[in-house]
């Protein structure tokens, strides 16, 4: 059952922030479930601020981190480009900052989701077992799958 057909958050369409919310499809359904609870027991259409992104996202978050533009970009290779991490906005009008993130905390855990913690608040992630190398390896095929997806002609 996919609880998000009766909470059509975006209508199919990119988020209102332009993110396109793409994730490793274990992970997708996971989510789905938390955003449906969120909106069940709290009343939250939480907003996607990231999702999936390609190296070259990776890179651009870093070059900002180094501009100062965002703290919370990390160096290394990045659970977003497995596609299995998400950054949330509570809602557009409630931050990590307020009291009902701690709630929104607490859900995400309780469904196996681990927070980034202090340094990349909005950030949740499905912890996985693969070696630095492994990742590495997995996240250029998906990659390169996403590639030919939104680009059949692509290599």
């Amino acid at each position: 059952m996919r609880y998000g057909q009766d909470y059509d958050l975006w209508g199919g369409n990119n988020a209102p922030n332009g993110v396109i919310p793409w994730f490793a499809p274990e992970f997708a359904d996971d989510l789905d479930f938390a955003l449906w609870a969120m909106n069940y027991f709290y009343g939250l259409k939480p907003q996607v601020n990231a999702g999936y992104r390609t190296a070259a996202d990776q890179a651009d978050e870093q070059k900002n981190k180094q501009e100062g533009k965002n703290p919370n970009s990390v160096a290394e290779l990045s659970d977003h480009q497995l596609g299995t991490a998400v950054d949330l906005q509570p809602s557009s009008t409630l931050n990590t900052q307020s009291p009902m993130f701690q709630a929104v905390k607490e859900l995400m855990e309780s469904l196996g989701f681990e927070w980034q913690g202090e340094k990349d608040r909005p950030h949740f992630f499905k912890p996985n077992s693969l070696t630095p190398r492994e990742r590495e390896s997995m996240a250029r095929r998906i990659e390169n799958f996403f590639k030919r997806c939104v680009d059949p002609t692509a290599q």
